[in-house]
């Protein structure tokens, strides 16, 4: 018994994440080069199943993190106020945007037309020049969340509450993995 808990107390300190690995603020400081992002969401019906593989490696696709915490994104120089995303729904920072590193994760806060938007990531370093962006099903359901809280009057309009909102969500949404590698340029 006693070689069991000692076993059991290595494995759990080997597997804890080394300083090194740990992404401060400073170190994110700088401008980031999106390399790959890759998304899969399967869905309860698979026919709306959707996977997304891009390369943007040869592409000027440019995350600014400054040291004040605020941040950009430039597409070759220019700096974008608004995105589309996979359904062609535009959203944006029009604001400017704000970002927040904690405990392995960041959190990009923006600003759009319907209000405010808040996405956290989980943030990992492979490399002194590389980290990668990544959002799995629960984090999606938090960021939802976190979401539906802030813009909880706009929701409402449309007759919809947190509660039924994510369980019909959850029933529908099966799997979901995001990642975005990134790789730093300055």
């Amino acid at each position: 018994m006693k070689n069991l808990i000692y076993a059991l107390v290595i494995l759990l300190v080997s597997s804890c994440g080394k300083d090194s690995d740990v992404v401060s603020a400073d170190f994110l400081s700088g401008k980031w080069q999106v390399q790959t992002i890759k998304a899969d969401l399967k869905m309860k019906d698979p026919s709306e199943n959707e996977t997304l593989n891009e390369d943007f490696s040869k592409d000027k696709y440019i995350f600014n993190f400054n040291s004040d915490g605020t941040y950009t994104v430039s597409i070759d120089g220019k700096t974008l106020d608004k995105f589309e995303n996979l359904d062609g729904e535009v959203f944006g920072n029009e604001d400017g945007g704000m970002y927040k590193v904690a405990s392995g994760y960041i959190t990009f806060d923006t600003n759009d037309d319907d209000g405010k938007i808040s996405q956290k990531h989980t943030l990992t370093k492979t490399n002194a020049n590389n980290i990668i962006l990544s959002v799995d099903r629960a984090l999606l359901f938090e960021n939802i969340k976190t979401d539906f809280e802030k813009n909880a009057a706009a929701f409402a309009l449309f007759g919809l509450d947190l509660k039924s909102f994510l369980k019909e969500l959850e029933a529908e949404i099966l799997d979901y993995k995001q990642e975005i590698k990134l790789k730093k340029v300055s």
